[in-house]
């Protein structure tokens, strides 16, 4: 009896340790369980709060974007190359294909038709022109880059200032960077250090730290037929350099970097380094001056008209090209903004 006893104890030992191995696992399975769930959770949360992010991302983008409505203010780059404050006062989708701005301080007579082909003429409103309008005269397209705002761009800055002895001609660099490039026969894109010179060319290397025989290639700004800002299924904000021997395809990090390109290298095409006029000119009043580019092959010619200051009459219309250095204030602010 007392070994069946213990049989019957054992039994019910084996039973009871069952029974908690069997709730230990379930306790086990249970926690796994949770803790699946738990990882599940916070995978949700942790997409949801990078949606937030890039959707916070998104409307901030979207606010720095340029908005091409009726009234909104924006900069503009005009036929001097010059970056203007102005305000869109006009647009034309069917005929003109494009929009009409007022520029800030000047009458309605200087408004100009900006074709949408065009935008990388305009700029979120005071990040190029710094809010200048007709009293300010205006900021110079290479005074207004990232790089002629940075501190190696002093000497660039040093040939717009009045109280400098350096000329525009004795700058070496006018403007540097990063840039993508697509290879002419592997067609890869490769990250190049693009220069530049006052020798008319645009260099390119595959790093920074360059002496000027290390070039990769160049471009020479004489044999550029077409510059322009293109789509592209691979890259984003690329532009395109074309010339009788080949296309260049070229994409910058950002929209206002593929302006800034644009926009210099246009200048350099059209305007000799000793003809570039970075002056205030007088739009209306007694003395008027008016910029005209009458486009010859792939190039522009810039011609500034001065007329007597009878009205024009019996005044016979001068074509000239001046050399007037802008006064300090464009460069303090310039300065200013480059250290915030």
């Amino acid at each position: 009896d007392d070994e069946d006893d213990d049989d019957d104890d054992a039994s019910e030992e084996q039973k009871t340790a069952s029974n908690m191995a069997n709730a230990h696992g379930q306790l086990l399975q249970n926690s796994t369980s949770m803790a699946v769930v738990e990882d599940e959770l916070l995978t949700d949360m942790d997409y949801d709060d990078e949606e937030q992010e890039t959707t916070k991302w998104k409307k901030k983008k979207k606010h720095q974007t340029v908005d091409y409505s009726v009234g909104k203010r924006l900069d503009v780059l005009d036929a001097s190359y010059h970056w203007y404050s102005a305000k869109i006062v006009d647009i034309d989708v069917f005929a003109q294909k494009a929009f009409l701005i007022k520029y800030d301080g000047f009458d309605e007579r200087w408004n100009e038709w900006i074709p949408f082909a065009q935008q990388y003429r305009t700029a979120l409103h005071t990040t190029k022109s710094l809010g200048h309008g007709k009293t300010e005269g205006g900021v110079h397209c290479l005074m207004a880059t990232a790089y002629g705002t940075s501190r190696a761009g002093r000497a660039l800055r040093d040939a717009f200032d009045a109280s400098s002895s350096t000329e525009l001609m004795d700058v070496d660099v006018l403007m540097s960077g990063w840039l993508w490039k697509k290879g002419n026969w592997n067609k890869n894109w490769k990250k190049r250090w693009c220069v530049l010179r006052n020798d008319g060319n645009l260099y390119y290397y595959a790093h920074d730290q360059v002496a000027l025989a290390q070039f990769k290639g160049f471009v020479a700004l004489g044999n550029i037929r077409k510059i322009c800002a293109v789509q592209s299924n691979q890259a984003r904000f690329t532009f395109d350099i074309e010339t009788p021997s080949r296309t260049f395809n070229f994409a910058g990090f950002t929209d206002a970097e593929v302006t800034d390109w644009l926009s210099v290298i246009e200048c350099l095409m059209s305007n000799s380094l000793d003809s570039i006029v970075p002056t205030t000119y007088d739009r209306d009043g007694d003395r008027e001056s008016s910029v005209s580019m009458s486009m010859n092959g792939g190039g522009a010619r810039r011609v500034s008209q001065i007329k007597a200051a009878n009205g024009g009459g019996g005044g016979a219309d001068v074509a000239v090209v001046g050399r007037h250095k802008r006064g300090n204030s464009v460069i303090d602010r310039l300065l200013n903004k480059a250290n915030t």
